[in-house]
């Protein structure tokens, strides 16, 4: 991993240091042998269902079935997977346990509609907003699961997993990205990141490890034990592994989104592929020939930029 340059700043960045061919994504230019290309000629797309895929403010766009998944960010590549949930950001489907629910104003980033602030009314760490018990896991299996939450004066939020009558808690500090505490009660908990959004929103990405099989909960909640303590809750999504994707939304039922399969249409020859990704690192693939298939393992899944250049 090393830090890139956006190659765009620099006039002329489409011969810049004899590329063979330049896709920049996040601009929608494409050279090919020094010549701009239409996008159509630089690359192609297949992907058997609808996408998500967030722009530079965080908030997300739908994209259809076969149609890049490209915004200000890049263009984002990544592998099939599927969300456990049932009603992810339907939150009027959760239940307020010792608390209250009241709906924000308006919807957030595109695709949380029935954003809530919930109101702690029982003075505890569990206090919570608890997705609705139609989902099931397995002992000593590995899932992702994505709180995404707006902390009010209280910049704390509690993610919970649990089942069979206990759950394990693990609370988080906005002001540190990190960990305050975690009770196993349902198996481990890790914070894996702490990923900021627009609109004051954040993603608590968080691997769970249940220590039983069957129905699960899922919920969250400000995680202060204090009465009347408030957090802002949009949804949560749960997939299977260990791997953070985006947003799969179903209503009533458990979702999923196909791979991408991005091919890139290079000229002749052998190529070392130089990726920048949204965050400006970078990774250099060498022995790239013909229509190169992006991998969906890349280190990061939002590709601002690829050069190929002759090996």
């Amino acid at each position: 991993m090393r830090v890139g340059v956006d190659l765009w700043m620099v006039p002329g960045a489409g011969n810049v240091l004899g590329a063979s061919y330049v896709a920049d994504f996040a601009a929608d230019l494409y050279f090919r042998e020094g010549l701009a290309v239409e996008a159509g000629d630089a690359f192609s797309v297949a992907r058997n269902s609808v996408k998500y895929a967030a722009d530079g403010s965080g908030s997300f766009t739908p994209f259809a079935a076969g149609i890049a998944a490209r915004t200000d960010r890049g263009l984002s590549v990544e592998p099939a997977s599927s969300n456990l949930l049932t009603d992810p950001v339907r939150l009027s489907a959760w239940l307020a346990v010792a608390a209250s629910a009241t709906p924000l104003p308006m919807p957030l980033l595109g695709i949380f509609a029935e954003p809530m602030l919930l109101t702690g009314t029982g003075g505890t760490a569990v206090d919570r907003l608890r997705h609705p018990t139609t989902s099931s896991v397995s002992n000593g299996a590995s899932y992702a699961l994505s709180y995404w939450f707006q902390p009010t004066v209280t910049p704390t939020m509690v993610a919970m997993a649990g089942g069979d009558g206990a759950r394990s808690r693990l609370t988080i500090s906005v002001a540190t990205a990190g960990e305050l505490g975690l009770l196993a009660g349902r198996g481990t908990m890790t914070l894996a990141r702490l990923v900021p959004h627009g609109a004051g929103v954040y993603c608590a990405q968080v691997l769970w490890t249940p220590n039983f099989s069957g129905v699960c909960e899922i919920s969250m909640g400000p995680g202060t034990g204090v009465l009347r303590d408030t957090i802002g809750l949009l949804g949560a999504f749960m997939e299977p592994g260990t791997a953070f994707t985006g947003p799969m939304i179903g209503t009533g039922a458990a979702s999923s989104r196909a791979a991408d399969r991005v091919t890139l249409h290079l000229p002749a020859g052998t190529h070392e592929l130089i990726f920048t990704f949204d965050d400006m690192t970078t990774q250099v693939i060498a022995g790239a020939v013909g229509d190169y298939a992006v991998p969906t393992d890349l280190d990061r899944p939002v590709i601002r930029s690829v050069i190929a250049m002759p090996e």
